[in-house]
């Protein structure tokens, strides 16, 4: 059995070991607006395990959509009508930003953690390294995402990485439709990858101290 993940990709590093992905450690950061939000939704007699499992499924879908066309594959089978309407938008805006990737998909390690990035890609002459969200909003806790997928590239791609130059959030949704932050590699490095680091760090100490003393894997 997987000891990071039931469910997702399982992460082993160059030594053999199994390593959390960038998803995981960060699951440890507390997330007030998503209690306000699960509230909101017990107010209105809605399952919340429901709207977080359609949501996440259209979510996936969309990925899936713009990673293939990204990469020049076909997009067939079914799709929900969320996500095509979703995809249609991300198209419109890539077309405008002169959207150019370079990969999509990409999964790496370190030797405490592992991810899989979205995309690397050109936008507007720009190298980015860019993650897409279909949430309404976009928040911090996201930029820590990105300074993870940095830190994988600088580690695993150091001639690519000496490349870019900025980090992106692309969030769209059908409220509030595209809404985009980017940031310089300069601040990301300086601003977001010590706290990232810190969280992998306190992550490896605290699951330790869980399995060794209490037997409990906390990312059950």
């Amino acid at each position: 059995m997987a000891l990071y993940s039931e469910n997702h990709t399982v992460y082993t590093n160059h030594a053999g070991v199994e390593v959390p992905s960038a998803t995981t450690v960060l699951k440890m950061l507390n997330k007030p607006a998503l209690i306000h939000w699960a509230n909101y939704l017990g107010f209105k007699r809605q399952s919340v395990d429901k709207v977080l499992n359609e949501s996440a499924e259209i979510g996936t879908d969309f990925h899936d959509m713009v990673s293939k066309y990204t990469m020049g594959e076909p997009i067939d089978g079914e799709h929900y009508n969320d996500a095509i309407y979703l995809f249609k938008v991300f198209q419109k805006w890539s077309e405008e930003v002169e959207f150019k990737p370079v990969f999509s998909e990409e999964s790496l390690v370190t030797e405490k953690f592992g991810g899989t990035i979205d995309a690397l890609c050109y936008i507007e002459g720009k190298l980015t390294v860019l993650d897409f969200k279909t949430s309404k909003n976009i928040y911090p806790s996201m930029f820590l995402q990105l300074a993870a997928y940095g830190i994988l590239i600088r580690d695993n791609l150091p001639e690519t990485y000496e490349k870019i130059e900025q980090f992106g959030i692309l969030s769209n949704s059908i409220k509030n439709g595209v809404q985009t932050k980017f940031m310089s590699k300069k601040d990301v490095e300086k601003k977001i990858f010590p706290v990232f680091e810190s969280l992998v760090e306190t992550f490896h100490l605290w699951f330790n101290l869980n399995l060794e003393e209490f037997n409990e894997n906390i990312t059950r």
